[in-house]
């Protein structure tokens, strides 16, 4: 309850500083329209003064309480002396606002403080900006102490000052975490809520700033407040953008007006105004500047020419604006500018093929036939719906996007600012969609969307069938609600199959240690919230190099007229400098194996006694199944054990051939998020790339790696196992995994001595062959165009359940069974097992093979299996050879029906290697079509009568 009340108490003090700010600059929009755009003046207000103060040196934990206080009192002392108070017909409004909160927050009462929503990496990015200028001034430089980890915050300099990327976000979330001395990260979904409240106000208000009635707001607002995909821009934590479409809806219910003031004062305070929300908006969020301006220009030229005379004062108004702006921001215009420029270039650049590639990979849904249902809220794409409504959203979706631009050519007769602003961005729309940019696709459309539903909902109270619509309304509130609980039930984790990037974050933090540690962790997101979280243990990052995407500006600096510019004491050779120490002194570069890869320098060496080990959930998911694992009890995402008690622990290392998906390169990634296992749902596999680098903590001399993995799933023709797998070690060794056949295995490679680097010891796995698509061409409806898109973009080779080592002894000593007969059971629970070329649910592949044992003198080898006959095919024959430790022990030709294998094995052993080898496959009916031989009822060693 807390959190949702603290989301009050910021809207209202919003509010309160608006109003009185309007009172101060003698602004007159009517009643009712002050209150609404108060909450976003407020907040433009508040963050202007937070710029001035924290660029002055100070930080925001200095003067957080005092602004918070001062602003409170000298408000509520203004409002009581000139004796205003808010208008009763705001009490729709208020309750309209109330119940979007719920429906937006309500896991905050689930979760409280510790609520993370998806947990992207924006977010602990605009967490760690806002932690630094928490506790230091905007311009002061990180020290060589703060480079080496022990002030995580402090190396977003690189990113605000060296990068000159806006910050509004991070200075507000700065301003709150300081006045109710609080983290970052424990008020960030509170304060995105008061954001998104305060962008439902401004847009009541421009409906009621260019369309007659309060009503046509009303119902703009309800309906904004339940869409899906304005939901997923609360999910996904864009807070900037919240804050920035609240802002240009404000904007443009002060500028664009066919009467401008017609005394020098009215226009200065107006200009003021304008002012000070667009150089907010320029500080939260340049990117819809271009829109604003187009926008506007576009819709007063309309209304010029349909008017027939221009309008006095505008231009006046417009330059005064102009300077006032400049004047507000001084040097921050430059970063406003430059943000714009690297945003613009990187949102349409195209033009190579690597990074249409990338995009497509994290955002292809309104590429696709589905985007228009996405769009309008019929269909969701974090879990699809089932057929038929999956089709008859898409066919929902293409006939709303056929209507609507039959809508757009009717907005020439009364033609508003809302429609001016997205007619400016259908060209750019076409272009992304030409270009198949799906990032800036899924940006633009978050950008159109309350627009377009405020042009609808004038269009629709205008119409005369107004019982038919309300019937139609009804029926899309109760779709839209259902999105976006869907949305909003996936990535607060109660949902098992799709989760976040901070997996169960929301639910608990977990534990962590109060002393330096070392961290296997190797997603972004989980790293940076590692930072935030656990300062105390100072972590050392063994899987990559943490800060890389904060670097940008680092290896090529803004030029010295840039810096001249700039307030504080830094020049292109202080980020030069910090970049250099950074890559040279904290980390170092290194190949091994083939790979290249960055390790901090300070867990170049061996564990010592008091030495540390963090690990989190999406670790534990991945790799070290086997054996005991010593970390402590946890029922959040970290944990964290003694790294001496730790034997052969691999910690996953990204290299530039295999990286980890959050951030990496497409065809390059090694490591996907690990999700609900198809054939055993309690556990988890992951989708698993060609190169992997492991670090082997506390190794012994020779090891043996396991990797446990299917393509089962993977469908007709992408079944088979990668049988020239590597395991890469030495000096240029290499040993052979031994996968064969189609479908799952659980394999164990030779006795190999890791490689050692730098007191650091690696091997390498190399699975043989390029990744393929996981997701399939789209097919009937979804296949109207762009067929080769699909939700799941990911490029793998299959799913991995385990990854782990183990050293000579413990492989000798295992315990193996002597039958197996129970799919996918024993394949999936008996650890020992060692098998490959078996499908989950007990179909046998052209090769397989099974490890048993033991084996005594005069024991039998049995198999029992079914050769069916498949419907429309041939009459099933087969021939197959079994085989013992690579020796022939007979060969049978089959025919359909029952299949009964048993030969005696010539030695007694510790194990036993049995093979089935087949002479060819058949393909089980559509649309499995998986290649298969025989279905196996079970494999066992029958001791001696």
């Amino acid at each position: 309850m807390l959190p949702l009340l603290l989301t009050l108490v910021l809207f209202g003090h919003f509010t309160l500083t608006g109003q009185v700010l309007q009172i101060l600059l003698g602004l007159r929009c009517g009643r009712t329209r002050s209150w609404l755009l108060a909450p976003t003046f407020g907040m433009a207000a508040l963050s202007l003064l937070g710029m001035l103060l924290n660029q002055a040196g100070l930080p925001f934990d200095s003067f957080a309480h005092w602004l918070f206080a001062a602003t409170s009192v000298i408000g509520i002392g203004i409002l009581i002396w000139k004796r205003i108070c808010a208008p009763i017909g705001l009490g729709k409004t208020v309750t309209i606002l109330l119940a979007v909160l719920l429906l937006s927050g309500w896991p905050l009462l689930i979760y409280g403080w510790t609520w993370v929503g998806y947990g992207n990496d924006d977010m602990t990015n605009y967490c760690l900006g806002a932690e630094r200028f928490l506790h230091h001034g905007f311009y002061d430089v990180p020290q060589p102490v703060d480079l080496d980890g022990k002030d995580y915050p402090q190396l977003y300099w690189m990113f605000y000052v060296a990068g000159l990327m806006r910050f509004g976000s991070e200075h507000m979330l700065a301003y709150v975490a300081g006045i109710f001395d609080l983290k970052p990260i424990a008020i960030f979904m509170p304060t995105l809520l008061a954001f998104c409240l305060t962008q439902l106000t401004a847009i009541i208000a421009l409906a009621s700033a260019t369309i007659a009635g309060r009503l046509i707001g009303l119902i703009t607002a309800v309906t904004l407040g339940v869409a899906p995909l304005w939901h997923v821009g609360i999910m996904y934590q864009l807070i900037a953008q919240v804050a920035g479409l609240g802002l240009l809806a404000a904007i443009l219910v002060l500028i664009a007006r066919t009467r401008f003031p017609s005394s020098r004062g009215g226009r200065v305070r107006l200009a003021g105004a304008s002012a000070i929300l667009i150089a907010a908006l320029c500080i939260y969020y340049p990117e819809v500047l271009p829109f604003l301006v187009l926008g506007w220009i576009l819709y007063m030229i309309v209304q010029m020419r349909s008017r027939r005379r221009g309008f006095p004062g505008m231009l006046p108004t417009a330059a005064a604006a102009l300077v006032i702006v400049f004047l507000l921001l001084r040097h921050n215009a430059l970063s406003t500018s430059l943000t714009l420029l690297g945003q613009a270039a990187d949102g349409l650049n195209a033009q190579s093929s690597a990074s249409t590639i990338a995009r497509i990979s994290l955002f292809p849904y309104f590429l696709m036939p589905s985007g228009p249902a996405f769009f309008f809220g019929f269909d969701v794409f974090v879990t699809r719906y089932a057929e038929p409504w999956t089709s008859f959203a898409l066919v929902g979706g293409l006939a709303a996007a056929v209507s609507t631009l039959a809508l757009m050519l009717s907005w020439r007769r009364n033609f508003t600012v809302p429609a001016a602003l997205l007619v400016s961005m259908a060209p750019i729309g076409a272009l992304l969609f030409y270009t198949s940019n799906g990032f800036g696709l899924f940006k633009l459309a978050m950008f159109a969307l309350p627009f377009l539903i405020l042009e609808l909902t004038r269009k629709a109270v205008a119409c005369r069938h107004r019982r038919t619509l309300l019937v139609l309304y009804v029926l899309l509130l109760a779709v839209w609600i259902t999105g976006t609980w869907r949305y909003t039930y996936s990535f607060t984790h109660l949902e098992r199959s799709v989760e976040g990037e901070l997996l169960n974050a929301s639910q608990s933090r977990g534990v962590l240690p109060d002393r330096p540690a070392w961290s296997d962790t190797a997603s972004a997101p989980i790293n940076k919230l590692l930072m935030l979280e656990g300062q105390d243990a100072q972590p050392v990052f063994l899987s990559q190099l943490v800060i890389a995407n904060i670097m940008g500006r680092t290896s090529k600096p803004y030029p010295s007229w840039v810096w001249r510019m700039t307030p504080g004491d830094a020049t292109a050779d202080t980020v030069t400098a910090v970049g250099q120490y950074i890559l040279t002194e904290v980390y170092s570069k290194n190949q091994v194996l083939g790979l290249h890869f960055w390790a901090p320098r300070t867990a170049d060496r061996s564990p010592h006694a008091e030495d540390l080990l963090i690990t989190s959930q999406a670790e534990l998911r991945a790799f070290n199944k086997l054996g005991d694992r010593p970390f402590l009890a946890s029922n959040g995402l970290f944990t964290y054990a003694q790294l001496l008690d730790l034997r052969n622990h691999l910690v996953f290392v990204q290299s530039q051939e295999g990286q980890h998906y959050y951030l990496g390169a497409a065809g390059h990634i090694a490591v996907y998020r690990s999700q609900a296992d198809v054939f055993k749902p309690e556990e988890q596999f992951f989708a698993i790339g060609r190169h992997l680098l492991m670090r082997v903590l506390n190794p012994t001399k020779k090891i043996r790696l396991r990797l446990s993995m299917s393509t089962t799933v993977l469908g007709q023709g992408r079944t088979q196992l990668p049988e020239d797998a590597l395991v890469r070690f030495g000096v240029d060794d290499a040993a052979r995994l031994g996968f064969v056949g189609s479908g799952s295995a659980n394999v164990y490679s030779p006795p190999v001595e890791p490689t050692w680097i730098n007191g650091a010891a690696y091997i390498a796995i190399d699975l043989g062959r390029p990744p393929i698509p996981l997701g399939l061409p789209a097919r009937n409806l979804q296949g109207i165009y762009n067929q080769n898109l699909s939700l799941d973009t990911r490029l793998a080779l299959g799913y991995c359940r385990d990854i782990s080592a183990i050293d000579e002894d413990a492989y000798q000593s295992r315990k193996l069974p002597q039958e197996i007969s129970r799919f996918p059971n024993d394949l999936l629970t008996l650890n020992n097992l060692e098998y490959s070329g078996i499908y989950e649910d007990g179909w046998g592949s052209h090769h397989t093979f099974v490890v048993l044992g033991p084996v005594n003198p005069g024991d039998k080898i049995t198999v029992q299996a079914l050769l069916p006959q498949i419907p429309g095919q041939s009459p099933a024959t087969n021939r197959v050879e079994l085989l013992a430790n690579g020796h022939s022990l007979l060969t049978k030709d089959l025919t359909a029906g029952t299949v009964n294998l048993e030969a005696l094995l010539p030695t007694a052993a510790q194990q036993v290697k049995i093979e089935l080898r087949f002479d060819c496959t058949q393909s089980l009916p559509a649309p499995d079509n998986r290649p298969v031989t025989v279905l196996l009822k079970a494999i066992k060693i029958t001791p001696a009568s």
